[in-house]
């Protein structure tokens, strides 16, 4: 059990989550990364829409910002080593069983390093999440490479179903856009919640670089899994802490860059 590094710095001490829907865990959410202060109000109302039901277990999918150091050689999937995280004096305790069941079927492209997950704030941010409103469900925290090439996308698409069930809830994280101007990231954005709407796939149009949000490769690999079939429901979009419930017809304009941020639901079919 190791204690969380970015308590107070990407997210406050508490997080209330004012829950409802139904018992049973249909669903999967995608949540974006990025510190409290911009999508806090959005990360409550997303998980609050499942914080009633009672999973078995979470999984938890995030993008690697940091480089992977030499040393891990060909790994480009990461589970922690600790049982778990301790945030706040609230732990959150990982599903062992399942981490070291992927671990001993897939050592040539997993890995234990606790290391990765002490460095990276994004999976940090959800894990209270999870705290706040799952409190007593084990996770199993995946980080991996934002952008992932087909062949790791099958991979990892295989990965999932082995340990998905009815009960598992997915928590994937993926920002909307890259960090752009405001035609640009609005026109990524606006292209990526599209194939979420249509359940079409996104690894060609980021491939293109139409699409350039970090973590659409999870995005990609969820929705070759037959439960969801790629189809999510769009329940809010943000930049630059403008809240939005469709992504707008025109690019909204500011000075800079910014990140367009997305809260959807998979359904289970």
């Amino acid at each position: 059990m190791h204690e969380s590094n970015f308590q107070t710095i990407f997210y406050p001490q508490d997080i209330t989550v004012n829950g409802k829907g139904d018992r049973t865990p249909p669903q999967a959410l995608l949540v974006p990364h990025a510190s409290f202060d911009w999508i806090g109000d959005g990360l409550k109302e997303t998980y609050g829409l499942v914080s009633g039901c009672e999973p078995e277990r979470i999984i938890l999918l995030a993008p690697l910002h940091q480089e992977v150091r030499p040393s891990l050689v060909n790994h480009w999937l990461f589970v922690p080593q600790d049982d778990g995280i301790s945030i706040f004096g609230k732990e959150v305790h990982f599903a062992k069983d399942i981490i070291d069941s992927i671990i001993l079927s897939h050592k040539e492209d997993i890995m234990k390093d606790d290391a990765v997950f002490q460095e990276e704030p994004d999976w940090e941010l959800h894990a209270a999440m999870c705290a706040a409103c799952f409190p007593t469900v084990p996770v199993v925290p995946i980080l991996g490479c934002g952008a992932l090439e087909s062949k790791r996308v099958r991979f990892l698409s295989s990965l999932l179903s082995s340990i998905l069930t009815p009960k598992t809830l997915v928590i994937a994280t993926c920002n909307a856009s890259q960090s752009l101007d405001a035609k640009a990231s609005w026109s990524q954005a606006s292209a990526f919640t599209a194939c979420l709407e249509n359940g079409e796939s996104v690894l060609d149009k980021g491939h293109k670089g139409i699409i350039g949000a970090c973590g659409y490769g999870f995005i990609e690999a969820l929705g070759r899994i037959p439960p969801f079939n790629a189809h999510w429901d769009v329940i809010g979009l943000s930049v630059r802490n403008r809240s939005f419930s469709a992504m707008p017809p025109e690019a909204v304009d500011f000075d800079g860059d910014a990140v367009w941020h997305v809260y959807a639901i998979g359904k289970r079919s």
